[in-house]
């Protein structure tokens, strides 16, 4: 995994900033073509921002089919995504607030960073979509949640970002059926923020690409593509190697060892949960990757 995802991943790092990672973006103006390119500058801005703070973020394969070979991979799928979003039904996503993310991600800090490269949209905020609970979709950028829970990989339903009331802010504990607000994870019953390589720690955040070594969050091994992955290091290790850049670790057992197999993109054949998934920002719809900007009626 070189570089990892930041623009398409981020939000890193115990920052000792509870700040909210969702903006309330709401805007007028549709993305497109005009003096400044906003999905290019929001592209630039994540991968740049992610890459600075951590490259294994945006190149290690951590299961969300987001890593990238290098910037310019980052950059154009990354902006791809972003033009999609504004083509899908029920959406106010727009240019206006292209640019108030990307001004943000400039400025964000690792911590935020790391953990917004790895949500669906960036961090970019949670009321862009006009779709309510229940309803159906193929994008979480038509719910008002800002999160459609996907069907096998194809389309979904409109639902909570929180997976059981009430939603725990990072620094809150997350246990006895309490759960994390995304993108935060627990680690040892407290939410916070996922750790960047370099930080101190007493453990690193498991969800990504970190774990903690001599005191440090260190990038985790990464294999390549045809080779094992997944729970290979044995039961001593924090976290099992990831995959290289632009493949993930598929085809689980039940002790959760997999393979290495290259991601595929939009207009191919892809698998859910089998061997050719598909890179952001593409889904796996009805067996095809597909854009954002494909809806499921």
């Amino acid at each position: 995994m070189r570089l990892a995802i930041a623009a398409v991943f981020v939000s890193a790092a115990l920052v000792s900033c509870g700040a909210k990672t969702d903006l309330d973006l709401r805007g007028a103006g549709a993305i497109g073509p005009g003096p400044v390119d906003s999905c290019a500058a929001l592209a630039a801005a994540v991968c740049d921002r992610t890459l600075a703070c951590s490259p294994a973020t945006v190149t290690l394969g951590a299961g969300r089919a987001r890593s990238f070979r290098d910037r310019e991979e980052c950059v154009g799928r990354v902006a791809l995504g972003c033009r999609a979003w504004g083509q899908a039904r029920d959406t106010t996503w727009s240019d206006a607030m292209a640019s108030a993310c990307a001004t943000r991600w400039q400025r964000a800090p690792c911590a935020v960073a790391v953990t917004d490269f790895n949500d669906e949209l960036l961090g970019c905020g949670a009321r862009l979509g006009t779709r309510a609970l229940g309803a159906a979709c193929a994008s979480s950028i038509q719910c008002q949640s800002g999160l459609c829970r996907l069907r096998d990989g194809m389309c979904g339903t409109c639902a909570a970002r929180s997976m059981g009331p009430p939603e725990t802010q990072v620094g809150g504990p997350c246990r006895d059926g309490r759960f994390c607000s995304i993108p935060q994870g627990c680690l040892e019953n407290v939410c916070m923020y996922s750790s960047v390589e370099g930080e101190a720690c007493g453990g690193c955040v498991p969800s990504l690409t970190t774990r903690c070594e001599a005191g440090r969050c260190a990038a985790m091994p990464a294999v390549p593509v045809g080779e094992g992955c997944g729970n290979v290091e044995g039961p001593a290790t924090r976290r099992p190697p990831l995959c290289e850049s632009a493949s993930d670790c598929v085809n689980r057992n039940d002790f959760g060892s997999g393979r290495c197999r290259a991601l595929v993109r939009e207009g191919e054949a892809c698998d859910a949960f089998g061997e050719r998934q598909c890179q952001f920002p593409s889904r796996c719809v009805r067996g095809r990757c597909a854009l954002p900007s494909e809806d499921c009626r």
